[in-house]
């Protein structure tokens, strides 16, 4: 695990930031921002769904990159382990919502931060 400086690619919302480079599920392509889980027998992130099993079920964190591993496998990308993370900007795949992942997330240090824009 690492503490990093990373810059606002309006995903973060202040800091400090816990992110690790951590290897994702062969197959599959995740944008920007979705929220993953660990799954248990791989060690591998996916996708995250709280009706899933196996590790789906449980907050790994927020993705701070695009992850494509449909092409070549074996593929990693920087996950937010801890840290505000833009609301606006979280992305999840099954039919979870804020409202149903902020306890969860906030164990785990992460924390959904509503962002206004100044104009």
């Amino acid at each position: 695990m690492t503490v990093d400086t990373l810059t606002n690619d309006e995903i973060l919302v202040g800091g400090p930031f816990v992110s690790e480079q951590t290897a994702g599920t062969d197959g599959i392509t995740l944008a920007k921002g979705t929220m993953v889980a660990l799954i248990t027998a791989t060690q591998k992130f996916d996708s995250y769904d709280g009706a899933g099993a196996g590790g789906q079920e449980l907050i790994f964190g927020v993705l701070l990159e695009d992850f494509d591993s449909t092409v070549q496998a074996g593929q990693s990308a920087s996950v937010l382990l801890a840290g505000s993370v833009n609301e606006d900007k979280i992305i999840f795949l099954a039919a979870d919502t804020l409202l149903t992942t902020r306890r969860e997330a906030r164990t785990l240090g992460l924390y959904y931060k509503k962002v206004l824009s100044a104009t």
